[in-house]
């Protein structure tokens, strides 16, 4: 009879895809979880982990007992967004695709006591990773410009003052990352320039929510513009071979942009549709143009319904600059400016919800890199009955 039950329970363990070459870490922090990688005890450690679906997350509890530098690098056919945490889940560094292939690696000056390291799956697949953690002694490396997700270091570009600025910084040692808080004084197409004494080097932008505009990866000197609307972003410069790098970024405002649209719905100027229905139809349907202009760009376009009824929305994109279609998303406010509904589905949305006779804002968007012109072929109030 024990044998049956044994038999039967491994049976169910192995028909459950449960893995005994890895196991799964937890899936969100938690302050009592046991310690995986205690420097107490040895100053580098390497598993392997598993990632089971698409989009797993993984945890690791990590004990330092002096002020170090801790090197963080990921491994494997696997596509890892590597974050470093504190106890109180404050974000102190990130990294994606600075490691190997599509992996992650991260080198970061900690004080002693607990982190957390995050590993959240990119790809579409389970897959197994090695993750390898070693601490190393401060004084073995120097950086002019620290990993830090709040740069101390910030670049302000004032074409009133001044239409360029110059950076000139090291690459230190592998793993190294240098972050630039960039303020932008006034929108403009602005041209980023990278040279450096050797490749390959990577540049990256993000906004001020870290959100990606381009990443690319520089085996020359480089040139990358782009429209962009004043405020601040971050700038990102990655080495990419084990040896220190001389670079020099060059930042030059070369014009302004223009947008037809507004941004905003507190500072609403952009087109507006008043839904006055046919009686006879007891339908009212209206299609516009538009097009997103530059990295960030948003319309908003405000939409007024005179009854209750089912408000209908559907975009449609037309081909970019390159001939490729430009990809769309939506989101429908209030006029509070509390979101109603989303549709983020790529290429194109359509969002469909019951309303009461007022005020709404859609709000049109690209998360991709590729910027033209797009239809809202719909504009469409009726009622079921």
């Amino acid at each position: 009879m024990r044998v049956r039950f044994f038999t039967l329970f491994l049976f169910f363990l192995l028909s459950c895809g449960t893995s005994f070459a890895a196991l799964d870490q937890p899936d969100y922090i938690a302050p009592n979880s046991k310690v995986d990688f205690n420097f107490n005890l040895q100053s580098s450690f390497q598993v392997q982990g598993l990632f089971e679906v698409a989009d797993d997350i993984d945890v690791y509890r990590v004990v330092i007992p002096s002020n170090s530098y801790l090197d963080i690098e990921t491994s494997g056919d696997v596509d890892p967004y590597l974050k470093l945490y504190t106890q109180n889940e404050k974000l102190l560094a990130f990294d994606n695709n600075n490691g190997a292939k599509a992996n992650s690696h991260i080198v970061y000056e900690l004080s002693a006591g607990t982190y957390f390291i995050v590993l959240d799956n990119r790809s579409d697949i389970d897959s197994f990773y090695t993750l390898k953690v070693t601490t190393r002694a401060l004084g073995t490396l120097s950086d002019d410009v620290a990993n830090n997700i709040n740069p101390s270091s910030v670049v302000t570009l004032n074409p009133q003052v001044s239409p360029s600025v110059i950076v000139n910084k090291t690459i230190n040692y592998y793993g190294d990352a240098d972050y630039f808080s960039f303020d932008l004084k006034q929108e403009g197409k602005i041209n980023f320039s990278l040279e450096a004494s050797s490749f390959p080097i990577k540049f990256s932008l993000y906004d001020i929510n870290y959100n990606l505009i381009q990443e690319a990866d520089a085996s020359a000197a480089k040139q990358y513009l782009h429209d962009l609307a004043a405020g601040k972003y971050i700038i990102v410069i990655q080495g990419e071979e084990q040896i220190s790098a001389n670079y020099t970024l060059s930042i030059i405002h070369t014009g302004a942009i223009v947008d037809e649209d507004s941004d905003s719905i507190i500072n609403f100027t952009g087109k507006e549709i008043i839904t006055i229905r046919n009686p006879q139809k007891n339908t009212y349907k209206k299609s516009i143009k538009s097009s997103i202009n530059y990295l960030g760009d948003v319309d908003i376009i405000k939409i007024t319904v005179d009854k209750p009824g089912e408000l209908f929305l559907m975009a449609r994109p037309s081909k970019t600059r390159d001939k490729t279609l430009l990809s769309i998303q939506g989101r429908l406010y209030n006029y509070q400016g509390r979101e109603l509904q989303a549709d983020l589905a790529p290429l194109n949305f359509n969002i469909e919800r019951r309303v009461a006779a007022g005020t709404y804002y859609l709000a049109v968007f690209t998360n991709s890199k590729k910027l033209g012109k797009y239809r809202i072929t719909s504009v469409l109030v009726y009622d079921r009955n």
